[in-house]
Parts: C-alpha cells; structure tokens; sequence
C-alpha cells in the first residue's frame, strides 16, 4: 500500500537559513510496521537582501604626494541581514582621469551573515598634475543571494588640489615711449 501526505511551508518575506522537514515511520500499537529509514526535504529560502549604495564622503580632495590614504568611501546597505556571506558586485566609473585603472570596474565587497551593510573605498592617489575634478560613481550589479534596491548606483566628487604654477615675462626688455609694453603669461 502507498499514500502520501503534504507538510506545508510557509511562504514568508524573511531572510533565513534553509530548513528541512523530515519523515519518518515509527512503531505505533496494534500496527505491524517496523520503523524504517526517514525522508527529508530541504526548504529553499527564497528571499534575499535588496542592497542599495550611498557615498559617504563628497567631494574627497586628493591627498598630497605621500598620502595615500585618501579614498571616496561607499557604503552598501541592505534591507535585511542576510543569513550567510553574501558577495556583492558593483563597478566603478569615473568621469575624468583621476583614478588609476586598477580603482576602476569591477568590484567586490562581502556581505557578513547578519549585518547590514558593507564598505566600498576607492583609493584617490595624490599626484602633482593639474586636472579637471572627476565623479566617481559606484553602481551594484547583478549576482547571486541578493536583489538591487534603489537607488542602485550613488557618486563621489573628487576635487583636484594641484594649481598651475604662473610665470610673467616681458617680451622685450625696452620699449620706445608710446608703444605698448607686451608680457606673456604661462601656465605650466
């Protein structure tokens, strides 16, 4: 003879660890089975975090030469503690050139079981060069345990700190009265 019977899960919006239901036969009085192996099943979570990014610090002034310490900082958050580790994907753009290629594409922070956010830094290397100041924009990509939230993508200002040195010269080092005295000015 074989019957089956349903044990119901419950389809809720909570982040959790995957359970299991198992079933097993057991000796029972005036019935003649022999308790046999038991059966389980595992219950997929089928919720995950939405994360979302926000800039913690702008505008961010490049450091001097030396300091290599300054960085544009992000923050991750999600809506829930996830209940394991959780990669995150983002990618990095910038509008200028500020950024040295290794600080720009993709990018990974992790998640840890039970906490709610997660930190991005991307390091501003100082330099002696005169530039436009740049966005740098952190954007969350697809991967797995998580969903994007909005918003998905959030930007830093990084203001240059290097200024032109000027020089005046005279063009001429006489000029006959009447007759304009010209200098050029130049930026390095």
């Amino acid at each position: 003879m074989v019957f089956g019977f349903y044990v119901p899960t419950v389809d809720d919006a909570s982040i959790e660890a995957d359970g299991a239901v198992t079933a097993a036969v057991a000796v029972a009085d005036g019935h003649r089975y022999r308790a046999g192996p038991s059966a389980s099943v595992t219950v997929l979570n089928d919720d995950f975090p939405a994360v979302t990014v926000a800039a913690v610090t702008s505008p961010v002034t490049e450091g001097d030469p030396g300091d290599a310490a300054v960085h544009a900082h992000f923050t991750v958050t999600a809506d829930q503690a996830p209940a394991a580790n959780t990669t995150l994907n983002l990618t990095v753009t910038e509008t200028a050139n500020q950024l040295p290629a290794a600080a720009k594409g993709a990018e990974t922070v992790v998640l840890a079981a039970g906490q709610k956010t997660a930190n991005l830094r991307v390091q501003v290397p100082a330099d002696n060069t005169v530039e436009a100041d740049s966005t740098v924009t952190a954007t969350i990509t697809t991967g797995a345990g998580y969903t994007i939230g909005a918003p998905a993508a959030a930007s830093a200002t990084v203001r240059d700190d290097d200024l032109p040195t000027v020089t005046v010269a005279a063009d001429a080092a006489t000029v006959t009265e009447g007759r304009p005295a010209v200098f050029t000015v130049t930026a390095d």
